[in-house]
């Protein structure tokens, strides 16, 4: 829970840095709810970080879980995670867009985490047998 939940801060905050830069983000920016919005361009792009942050999610969950069955739940507790601190933080999130927004992303990163853990999982299994 602790791993996937510093996985998903961690891709939260490399696809921050890659879409809108350092010199704007702090750490409660990653809790204020009001960032994600549709109406700036800003708020856009915190939009589509959540977004990639939630596929690096799915390959975080396949590596760390490994089981399809076990991606909802590790998805879902560290968005829950994610709404507790944001609680804390700023306040219980009033936005529409922060609400689509990480139903989206918890979405994708469960299902996308499922399908690559069920690829791996459906591989063939080696045999070395010389007969």
């Amino acid at each position: 829970m602790i791993t996937t939940q510093c996985l998903f801060y961690l891709s939260l905050a490399l696809m921050l840095e890659v879409l809108v830069g350092s010199e704007k983000i702090t750490t409660k920016s990653f809790f204020d709810a009001s960032r994600v919005t549709t109406s700036t361009t800003e708020g856009r792009w915190f939009v589509a970080a959540f977004v990639g942050a939630s596929l690096l999610m799915a390959l975080a969950l396949c590596a760390v879980v490994g089981r399809a069955k076990k991606c909802l739940d590790f998805a879902v507790t560290a968005h829950v995670a994610h709404f507790v601190s944001c609680c804390f933080v700023a306040g219980v999130p009033r936005q529409l867009a922060w609400w689509v927004t990480c139903g989206m992303s918890v979405s994708l990163s469960a299902i996308a985490g499922e399908y690559l853990c069920a690829a791996r999982e459906m591989r063939d299994i080696p045999t070395n047998n010389r007969s």
